[in-house]
């Protein structure tokens, strides 16, 4: 009987519903970052695929336009010159040259996604703009798990440094971790090994902010699984955004140099027709200044390429001298490489442009510009939902807010890092909570302002006598809660990404359709009245097309307009910017509503809270809707009413809100409203984009065949003519 006693006892020690849990979610991240790595090689793959595929068809068209070509002539003046076409075979060798790029690129970046690169080549190609960012999330995502896995089965940490050494991929992390178990045998401390990650990414700053703090076994098992979660979350965040970023740009690329082969066999064509006529060949302004200077207009195209890899090569030295850099050099050096790299894709955009001054270039030079904006939002988005989380799991484990935020800091780029060194200054020379995120103009979130602000001793209850094993169990709830913000706020970011695509291809058409008319048309019917003798063709249907093209232009610049500014609107005008307006007010609500949700699961008064909220908010019409509300409950107004007298809720929210006060889940119904607003924005979203992009290509198709049938009428008549 004792021994079926002790048998059913070791049986529930295996079948514990915490160790099913646990090896359930370290199932989940491994597949999870094996999904990215087969991803990620799918979307190199393809890229490839359609770089190659361009590179050839532009070469084929440019080679075979130029056999057709040889021999014509052009009048310069009253002398017949014969059309140098040598540099179509300088364009080829650039395309080739492209071509053996690509080639040498693709292996090596299968190499790095599967981690069977040697570590000096792997630290080089881990610079790789989307994609060597990715693979670093997902190496110190390896790193993180095994970091926590080992910890809980409560070994030391060199154990657990020599754990993950084995259990690593990559060669650089592999052989760092082998060298920092050794390092802490010796007596080194685990901070300044820390410090010495070939990875800088985070979350090891904030790993490496609470070590040197002073927090229990507990809070450090917390933040190594904090830490691994955070690493499946960005991984999975990144991967969206490089897949993206891969098929966008090598799209991009693939069209423009299929454009470029396109417009080299129209120019080359155009040279021939004016042969034809008595027309003078006139160079432009741009050709002729070009011309005195000894230099090419081709010769620009190579010089641009050449630019803008020189800036990349700047933006790789960049990152490194963010991370080893020390003292004063340590942002000098970066801030003059960011100045020179900038510099440097300027200039390559304009020499590009100069060479080719065609539409298509300038509108796949915006197109380029305004795919790194959106890639650059979203990595500050990213960026964001990483350090408010972080922000959260400070107020529970006691650490200090300024030296967390200021150690996060060396973890994010650009303009985020800039606002966290503010916030965490300010906050030591005894600013408060509030007028520092106010004044740094850090991304906090109001849920996670108010986290901060309430101090976790005003708590009653049982957050205030929550016990230390129930820690997982409320971290896990509220990354539940922050995931799920986190998918719904990158609808924005998406939406964003494929209305600029939307606008550029209208504009794409809109300008190739001008020129067109302005260039094409007339030299068409100079060409037929001088050498042909025909009337002048009809355009059916273009003077129309015309004119709803021009309206749509225009409504849809005043439409931009206003969605950019829309923040200072006043209430009643943003109420009309179609699809924006409402996405903003949405979006403006759902803060106070978390701020109020936090508020009263820490058991503060409603006025108080209302008080808080419009403190902490920049947008004016939620100041005075906060300001409204307050006055309400002074007044003896419940907190639904009032929240629904400034517009904070709808009707039926409001009965939603009066039946859980009553039932004393206010907090957790507020929770469950903002989640369906944010849900039903990103639906509508949805249901938009799947009507918006289908039409736009439609209208698009119609703007162009239009322009296309009359030039095609043309030529028609020409060849009719002719026979």
């Amino acid at each position: 009987m004792s021994e079926r006693n002790e048998n059913s006892s070791d049986v529930n020690a295996v079948v514990n519903p915490w160790s099913i849990g646990q090896t359930a979610e370290f199932e989940l991240w491994q597949r999870g970052r094996d999904a990215t790595r087969r991803r990620l090689s799918s979307a190199v793959t393809a890229g490839f695929l359609y770089l190659m595929a361009a590179l050839v068809v532009g070469a084929y068209l440019i080679l075979m336009v130029a056999a057709v070509a040889r021999g014509a002539v052009v009048m310069d003046g009253w002398n017949a010159t014969a059309i140098d076409l040598s540099w179509t075979t300088q364009i080829v060798w650039c395309y080739g040259g492209l071509a053996l790029l690509a080639i040498i690129f693709y292996p090596l970046l299968l190499l790095l996604i599967h981690g069977r690169l040697p570590s000096p080549l792997s630290r080089c190609m881990r610079m790789f703009p989307g994609i060597g960012s990715t693979m670093r999330m997902v190496e110190l995502g390896d790193f993180c798990q095994s970091m926590y896995q080992s910890l809980a089965q409560s070994q030391t940490y060199e154990q657990a440094f020599t754990q993950a050494s084995n259990n690593a991929r990559d060669a650089g992390l592999r052989q760092w971790a082998h060298a920092a178990a050794c390092r802490l045998e010796t007596g080194q401390s685990l901070a300044g090994v820390l410090r010495s990650t070939p990875v800088r990414d985070q979350p090891l700053p904030a790993i490496l902010a609470f070590v040197q703090s002073d927090i229990s076994q507990s809070d450090t098992l917390r933040v190594w699984h904090h830490a691994a979660e955070e690493c499946h979350l960005q991984s999975q965040r990144r991967l969206k955004r490089t897949t993206q970023a891969i098929s966008v740009s090598c799209m991009l690329a693939a069209v423009f140099l299929a454009a470029f082969g396109m417009l080299m066999a129209a120019t080359i064509t155009h040279r021939m027709l004016q042969g034809w006529s008595m027309l003078t060949y006139s160079p432009s302004y741009t050709i002729k200044w070009l011309a005195e200077m000894g230099i090419s207009e081709w010769a620009l195209i190579p010089i641009a390429l050449g630019i803008l890899l020189v800036a990349t090569l700047l933006r790789g030295v960049n990152r490194i001298s963010r991370d080893r850099g020390s003292g004063r050099w340590r942002w000098l050096l970066p801030a003059v490489l960011t100045c020179a790299e900038w510099s440097l894709w300027g200039l390559g955009l304009m020499a590009l442009v100069v060479g080719l001054p065609h539409p298509i270039t300038i509108v796949l030079a915006v197109m380029i510009i305004a795919s790194l904006v959106i890639a650059g939002r979203w990595r500050q988005r990213d960026e964001v939902e990483s350090l408010n989380p972080w922000l959260r799991l400070a107020t529970d484990t006691n650490m200090s807010i300024p030296v967390l935020v200021e150690s996060l800091a060396d973890g994010f780029q650009g303009r985020l890092a800039e606002q966290a060194r503010s916030f965490a200054a300010r906050m030591k020379r005894g600013e408060s909570m509030v007028a520092a995120v106010r004044r740094s103009q850090l991304p906090v979130h109001a849920d996670t302002l108010a986290a901060l602000a309430i101090s976790p001793a005003n708590l009653v209850g049982q957050e205030a006598t929550r016990r230390p094993s129930e820690a997982p169990h409320r971290t896990r709830t509220r990354r539940q809660i922050v995931s799920g913000d986190d998918s719904t706020s990158q609808s924005p970011v998406l939406v964003s990404e494929q209305f600029v695509y939307v606008v550029a291809t209208v504009l794409l058409a809109w300008l190739i359709s001008r020129m067109v008319r302005s260039v094409t048309l007339p030299f068409f019917t100079s060409l037929a009245d001088e050498f042909f003798n025909l009337k002048d063709f009809a355009t059916p249907g273009l003077d129309l097309t015309v004119m709803v093209g021009n309206v749509v232009v225009t409504v849809m610049v005043v439409w931009l307009l206003a969605a950019f500014s829309i923040a200072e609107l006043p209430l009643w005008m943003v109420r009309w910017v179609p699809w924006f307006g409402r996405l903003a007010i949405d979006r403006w609500r759902c803060g106070v509503l978390r701020t109020i949700a936090h508020g009263v699961r820490g058991h503060q008064s409603a006025s108080e809270i209302l008080q808080f909220a419009s403190a902490t908010t920049p947008v004016r019409w939620i100041r005075r809707g906060c300001e409204t509300a307050k006055q309400s409950v002074d007044h003896g107004v419940g907190l639904a009413a009032s929240l629904r007298r400034a517009q904070f809720i709808a009707a039926r929210e409001e009965s939603w809100l009066n039946s859980a006060e009553k039932n004393a889940v206010l907090a957790e119904t507020i929770e469950q409203i903002v989640d369906n607003i944010r849900r039903r924005q990103t639906l509508l979203w949805k249901v938009r984009k799947s009507w918006l992009v289908p039409l736009a290509t439609v209208g698009v198709g119609i703007y162009v065949l239009v322009h296309g049938v009359v030039v095609f009428q043309f030529l028609s008549r020409v060849i009719g003519w002719n026979a």
